[in-house]
């Protein structure tokens, strides 16, 4: 049967929409569809994008999921919470968007109970002491500090590829000091109140146990600043408002995803229908793909992507909602927001005993009488397995050994997530053997070898920085949305790399030689003057490229920003960066932000077009310069004046460190890896001709020293990150193994002044504004002198970026290629 996104019969694929089908209405879903809906994120790139949105459910939301009490409240008995309601978080501009409101959870605002008693039918419940309470909450914040010590070392460890990682209770239990002689030593009263403090951060948290959990890598993740907030109306809210305007199939579930023809990838469906689709974003939960991968994709998935299916855990999570014709548990704690069971009885600690670790009141959310009971980890699963008659008599009894004179409930609502076959479990977490690596991995698009990767994937589960949240799944859609292929392709048709900045005439020079892209002989034809315009930015307009369809110019003196039409030269709007003024700027891969440094004060900014995402002081000092990190995924700024500090920001604009490189004023500034390289300039007493090395992710200073190659430095990373290469004034290239500084090589360039370095995957290039030299560099960068491939410039000329090259192309590694200034190749016909 022919799909609805099947192009008539006949239709070249070239003259057809670009079909991509997202797989999962879920906030990653939803995003990525709405994402792909936007004209900016086309225009320009392709002329018509149809995207569909296959189902399985017969509802919209995944594992958000509001329902309606017979008294008009809203309950969310999936995802809930919005976590850290700040600026930075996406969800809180579309809460106003969508007109919901958000109510913050004051989580000390609670009643403490101590839950005792053997079985379900016979729970039993007191107020805890608040002094037993307090003891054993200094005993937990001396054990979490004993253990801060140990997981940092573990970490050190594992980047270096030593040592073995453990579940979170097993480093915990062999945690000892003079002060605290060990969990296994304390009395069971104290032991099981500590266990319930250190539930309170993994089984509250994260839906997993302490033994689930990867000692390593717990706590990974990364959040947003501001309060846990509910939803007054419940998640639906933004539910519906991003499914708007797109195309959704309800009870659509597809269950084998084929893309094992190179031109395009066929969507199996449950009711034997098929749908052609020329990319897919998968956005299934973890638990489905767990379970499914081997009979969901065919060809099978990489190696790759199912050792992180394997690694990754799923958790469990439960809830029962109960509305009652008075909120009881308020008589005795007014406007309680919360309520805590801690057993103190190893039988309370079962699966079969149902014991729920809290509860919390939606009265002061909604005004209605309701309190959801939150059941995680193995009692979830078990609870997930119980006829309503079985649960909710237990539930109640559990609820009455708090509150004697409880009354009936009105209504009740139950999940069974962990037995639904569309969810099987909450979300996710880092079990043992597994960090937020395996979640890139498992991203990672998958295709055919020599093919466009068509598959791409995204959810929580997918998020580095921040996995089990709603605003990690929604980052993630975008993200997935972003890096559809045909957007990569579609660039290089311009002759524009994937953050759409033009190539470098060295990266010309390449692809000339190698004949790898007819892009680039369109970029060497004869030069016409298109447009003469004035920009509206000021003095000295810097070109970013063309993004979005439109050209975008940066003014150094002005800080303001300006997006042209490419073709006319027509002023489509004009804008202000967030800054007074802009010495250097970089463009994050597969997306629209643009990085903005500024050249008077410590300030730095975002934008995307017209719009300032934010702005901040990141105190980095004046005439600073900016790299994009993609594997920390944090924007890197360095001061080149008094300052010279070295910062991450992320990319909502949040400041997660800023430091000293050591080296005085940087004068470049690169990233790759997990390393950031930066270069000493200027002849100033406090300034110096180093090089230090940073670790991307934290900051921490590796190592800082000489390279031996004069003032000025310039760097450049091998794609791994694992060699720095710097030249400078000297007209010297020095290697250094970038974790420990050991110089691998130093050689002479064959130019006279290195201004700049570039690594290929087979060269390192050198120029000045005369010459270009080349050098070649094996995978392991050797550790002696390199076998040099020289080319040298046939004619000289005073500035490359004015005047231009003119390249003979050769084969790599043959006679030397020539360069002649450009108005010597007019005058011989070429250009």
């Amino acid at each position: 049967m022919a799909g609805a996104m099947d192009a008539p019969a006949g239709t070249a694929e070239g003259s057809r929409p670009l079909r991509i089908a997202v797989i999962g209405a879920g906030i990653a879903g939803l995003s990525a569809a709405k994402r792909l809906k936007e004209r900016g994120l086309w225009r320009g790139l392709a002329s018509d994008v149809q995207v569909t949105l296959l189902e399985a459910r017969d509802r919209l939301g995944g594992r958000i999921r509001t329902e309606v009490f017979g008294d008009g409240a809203a309950v969310d008995l999936g995802a809930a919470w919005v976590h850290g309601a700040s600026k930075q978080n996406p969800l809180l501009q579309m809460s106003k968007a969508c007109g919901g409101k958000l109510v913050k959870t004051d989580w000390d605002n609670c009643i403490l109970f101590e839950a005792t008693g053997t079985t379900s039918e016979s729970p039993e419940a007191k107020r805890l002491d608040e002094a037993e309470l307090e003891e054993v909450e200094e005993l937990h914040t001396h054990l979490m500090k004993l253990f801060q010590a140990k997981q940092s070392a573990d970490r050190k460890a594992a980047k270096k590829g030593e040592g073995e990682d453990q579940s979170l209770m097993t480093s915990l239990r062999g945690l000892s000091s003079k002060r605290f002689k060990g969990m296994d030593h304390l009395d069971q009263r104290k032991r099981l109140l500590l266990l319930s403090q250190i539930a309170a951060e993994t089984d509250q948290d994260y839906a997993a146990t302490a033994n689930e959990l990867s000692s390593t890598w717990w706590d990974e993740d990364d959040e947003f600043p501001g309060d846990h907030c509910l939803w007054k109306d419940g998640y639906v809210s933004l539910i519906n408002y991003l499914a708007q305007g797109l195309d959704v199939r309800l009870g659509t579930p597809v269950v084998k995803i084929d893309f094992s023809v190179p031109s395009h990838l066929t969507l199996h469906l449950s009711g034997g229908e098929q749908i052609d689709a020329d990319y897919c974003i998968c956005t299934l939960p973890l638990g489905v793909l767990k379970h499914h991968h081997e009979s969901l994709f065919h060809p099978s998935l990489p190696d790759q992507n199912v050792d992180a299916l394997r690694r990754l855990g799923v958790a469990a999570m439960e809830k029962v909602a109960l509305r009652f014709e008075e909120s009881f548990w308020e008589q005795m704690a007014p406007n309680v927001h919360c309520i805590y069971r801690m057993p103190t009885q190893e039988a309370r600690r079962a699966p079969t005993a149902l014991e729920a670790s809290f509860c919390v009141s939606l009265k002061h959310v909604t005004g209605s009488n309701v309190l959801v009971v939150y059941y995680v980890t193995d009692t979830a699963r078990h609870m997930a397995t119980l006829e309503e008659e079985k649960l909710v008599p237990s539930t109640l009894a559990l609820l009455q050994s708090m509150f004697p004179d409880m009354p009936e409930p009105l209504e009740v609502k139950r999940t069974t997530w962990d037995q639904d076959p569309f969810t099987c479990g909450a979300y996710s977490f880092n079990a043992v053997s597994c960090s937020s690596q395996h979640r890139l991995h498992l991203r990672s698009p998958v295709g055919l070898e020599g093919c466009p990767k068509r598959v791409h994937f995204a959810g929580e589960a997918t998020s580095d920085r921040f996995p089990s949240t709603v605003h990690g799944a929604y980052l993630e859609g975008r993200r997935a949305a972003q890096e559809v292929p045909q957007l990569r392709a579609k660039l290089r048709d311009l002759g524009l790399d994937d953050q759409g900045i033009r190539k470098t005439l060295v990266e010309r020079l390449l692809a000339a030689g190698r004949g790898l892209e007819s892009s680039v002989a369109v970029s060497l034809q004869a030069p016409a003057v298109q447009f003469i315009v004035n920009a509206s930015v000021g003095r000295m307009a810097r070109v970013v490229g063309v993004r979005a369809g439109q050209l975008w110019v940066l003014g150094d003196f002005t800080g303001r920003s300006s997006g042209l039409d490419p073709l006319s030269g027509k002023l489509l709007w004009s804008s202000s960066s967030g800054l007074e003024s802009i010495s250097h700027t970089a463009v994050v891969p597969g997306s629209d932000l643009v990085l903005c440094a500024s050249g008077w004060t410590g300030n730095v900014s975002a934008i995307t077009g017209e719009s300032a995402c934010w702005s901040l002081d990141a105190d980095v000092g004046e005439y600073a310069r900016v790299a994009w990190s993609p594997a920390s995924n944090l924007a890197i700024y360095a001061g080149g004046g008094r300052v010279h500090k070295v910062a991450g920001v992320d990319s909502g604009g949040s400041l997660r460190y800023c430091v000293d490189a050591g080296i005085g004023a940087v004068w470049s500034l690169c990233s790759s890896g997990s390393r950031v390289v930066c270069g000493g300039s200027w002849s100033r007493p406090e300034h110096t001709a180093r090089v230090a090395s940073l670790d991307a992710e934290s900051g921490e200073v590796l190592f800082s020293s000489d390279p031996g190659v004069g003032r000025y430095i310039v760097t450049a990373l091998s794609r791994d990150g694992g060699v720095a290469f710097c030249g400078g004034e000297n007209g010297m290239v020095t290697a250094l193994d970038s974790a420990t500084g050991e110089v691998r090589f130093r050689a002479e360039s064959s130019v006279e002044e290195v201004w700049h370095l570039e690594v290929t995957e087979e060269l390192l290039l050198c120029s000045d504004p005369r010459r270009v030299s080349g050098r070649s560099s094996p995978p392991a960068f050797g550790s002696g002198d390199c076998d040099p491939r020289d080319w040298a410039g046939a004619g000289s000329f005073e500035n490359w970026d004015s005047q231009g090259l003119f390249f003979e192309a050769a084969e790599l590694g043959g006679p030397p290629v020539a360069a002649l200034p450009a108005s010597e190749a007019a005058a011989a016909g070429r250009s």
